[in-house]
């Protein structure tokens, strides 16, 4: 009797071990890549989990040398399919509306910003590109030029004042280009200065430029972790939900604001301005459009028919104050 039980936990474990190494740890389709291990994928055979580990970069330049620009990649039970050609990429991120946004990365990015446009998918991607994306042309960009040379030369002009010792090495390059993209974003999208590029910005007490950094760097952690255990960073880390509370009050307030001027200045503004095309695109009925399928969510303003672009936690209290019909943006 002990050995006939034996014999089934024997033949159970090893029907689960082949059913999860068929669907989780094989190879699939032409592309190439290295056979993944049960459980570890490719991370023993590549060298990251050992005594020496090997950093990512320089597995992916080993792959990217024995097997071309394309091949596959598993990271644990996940499998990466690893572009390594700038036309590969090109081709991708103007076709969105064949390749959707793979699901690694929104998952772990829906526990920051769940509506945010960098994890939606599918048709709900599409009816926020199509507000946005249209701000993103040269032609609407140019308009910009003087904004984004005023913003490089306050930059420039820092840098001739306090970083001009020949023999001193100085570090933060990414942080200093992260602060001339926040101003000039801030400038472009809200029509407000973040302050990012003043004298003393490095110790700047700005609440809402402090805000925007530490939601950034919990991004980046957040990103690299497991979904349960990002969920609980973020359940933990009350300096990231106290930033997420402050941007989301600065863009009520922001949104507010444009509601006071006419709806004149808001269409003609709305093709340079992000906040302004987010207000003008508000909806008229959302009862009736909250109950429309994914695929009809279009809304309705006099002469174009689009939804809003979403944006983390904005539009609650600004139903509630402005004149305006009603809009609806989900947060």
């Amino acid at each position: 009797m002990l050995s006939i039980t034996l014999a089934i936990i024997v033949l159970f474990l090893t029907v689960v071990y082949f059913y999860f190494k068929s669907v989780y740890f094989t190879l699939r389709g032409p592309i190439p890549g290295i056979p993944p291990q049960f459980l570890f994928g490719n991370l023993l055979q590549a060298g990251i989990i050992s005594r020496k580990s090997v950093q990512l970069p320089d597995v992916f330049t080993q792959f990217h040398a024995r097997f071309g620009d394309v091949y596959q990649f598993w990271y644990g039970s996940m499998r990466l399919i690893m572009i390594n050609s700038l036309e590969d990429a090109q081709h991708i991120f103007s076709n969105r509306h064949i390749y959707d946004q793979g699901d690694i990365f929104t998952e772990n990015m829906k526990l920051m910003n769940p509506n945010g446009i960098i994890c939606l998918k599918g048709a709900q991607y599409k009816r926020h590109a199509s507000v946005i994306s249209s701000l993103f042309r040269r032609g609407k960009i140019l308009v910009h030029l003087d904004t984004i040379i005023d913003c490089t030369d306050k930059l420039l002009d820092r840098w001739r004042i306090h970083y001009n010792d020949p023999t001193k090495i100085h570090l933060n390059m990414i942080e200093q280009s992260q602060q001339l993209l926040l101003a000039i974003f801030g400038f472009i999208a809200f029509n407000y200065d973040l302050e990012t590029l003043d004298d003393n910005s490095e110790d700047s007490k700005n609440e809402l430029t402090q805000a925007f950094y530490s939601l950034l760097n919990t991004m980046q952690i957040v990103f690299q972790l497991p979904k349960f255990l990002g969920r609980v960073l973020l359940f933990l880390n009350f300096k990231a939900r106290r930033a997420r509370t402050i941007i989301d009050r600065y863009l009520e307030k922001m949104i507010e604001q444009e509601l006071n001027t006419t709806i004149n200045m808001r269409i003609e503004r709305k093709r340079t301005c992000f906040i302004a095309s987010l207000v003008t695109s508000l909806q008229e009925d959302e009862k009736l459009e909250a109950t429309k399928p994914e695929e009809e969510k279009k809304g309705k303003f006099p002469g174009r028919s689009f939804r809003p672009p979403d944006i983390a936690g904005t539009g609650r209290k600004m139903r509630k104050k402005s004149p305006y019909p009603a809009g609806k943006h989900r947060k």
